[in-house]
């Protein structure tokens, strides 16, 4: 499968679990997912693709608090991915641009739909 066809695999798939085949080599897999480490002076996060879902860890640098999440849904567009996971009714965004590999924004609302954080992170 082509990282052109993913694409549109993902898009069409909105309102499901993000689900990739295990067959993927590697380098597709990182070039089509924001796979890796992240990190400002404040929030650390790491996103896996395991068992066929992604995972979201967050960590706050301060005070240790931490989150791991699994299953998350896709959207956005090519340009710009959106993947969001759901504690309860918080819900945890990451926007990536795979033409900005390095780069990620972290999102995280209420159950009211109102914004709590907003963060850019860097590869680390």
């Amino acid at each position: 499968m082509k990282v052109s066809e993913f694409a549109l695999i993902a898009l069409l798939g909105l309102g499901t679990p993000l689900l990739v085949q295990g067959s993927f080599p590697a380098s597709v897999e990182a070039q089509s997912l924001p796979v890796g480490n992240f990190a400002n002076n404040t929030w650390y996060v790491s996103i896996d693709y395991y068992n066929n879902t992604l995972t979201y860890y967050g960590e706050n640098k301060r005070n240790r608090s931490n989150i791991h999440l699994q299953g998350a849904r896709v959207g956005g567009d090519a340009q710009r991915r959106i993947y969001t996971w759901t504690n309860g009714d918080i819900r945890y965004q990451v926007a990536w641009r795979p033409s900005e590999p390095h780069t990620i924004r972290v999102q995280v609302f209420n159950g009211r739909g109102q914004e709590i954080l907003n963060q850019l992170l860097t590869r680390v």
